[in-house]
């Protein structure tokens, strides 16, 4: 589902979850707190975390954004931050959950993902992509994501 809103903002970072955090300190640490913190913050979105990966797109006002991903590229949870997009968007993909969480306990690359929903696409940190590529895997991104989210909503 897509709210239409304005002056919004998206942000989708990967990154490694540091050693020895728990899929409990996960749940209890990030999403339980993200998600108070985000409804107030009036930022939407869904982390995807594997036991040793972090998928998140971010959405909402934008300085509100940049606040919080700032404070998570500071987070000693998180390592080898990779800003996958930073962007503004018309529409909110995530609008009914502060903070949606998607766990697997698959060690799924996120190459993994996005071959899956986007076969052909190799996506390195360092390696820039013609702009109507990126937008093209970013929405591969966010259909997967929003799969996942109400698929499993749905059987609860």
């Amino acid at each position: 589902m897509h709210t239409q809103s304005t002056n919004l903002h998206e942000v989708i970072y990967v990154s490694t979850r540091a050693e020895g955090i728990s899929d409990h300190e996960v749940v209890d640490g990030i999403v339980l707190p993200s998600g108070i913190k985000n409804r107030r913050l009036n930022i939407t979105g869904c982390l995807w975390f594997s036991p040793r990966r972090f998928l998140q797109i971010l959405e909402g006002p934008r300085k509100a954004v940049e606040d919080v991903y700032a404070a998570i590229l500071r987070d000693q949870r998180h390592r080898d931050i990779t800003t996958v997009s930073s962007s503004p968007i018309t529409n909110r993909s995530f609008s009914r959950w502060g903070m949606r969480a998607l766990q697997s306990d698959k060690e799924q690359s996120i190459q993994a993902i996005i071959e899956e929903y986007a076969p052909g696409t190799h996506v390195e940190s360092n390696v820039a992509q013609a702009a109507s590529d990126q937008r093209s895997v970013l929405e591969q991104i966010r259909v997967y994501l929003i799969h996942l989210a109400n698929a499993e909503h749905a059987t609860k």
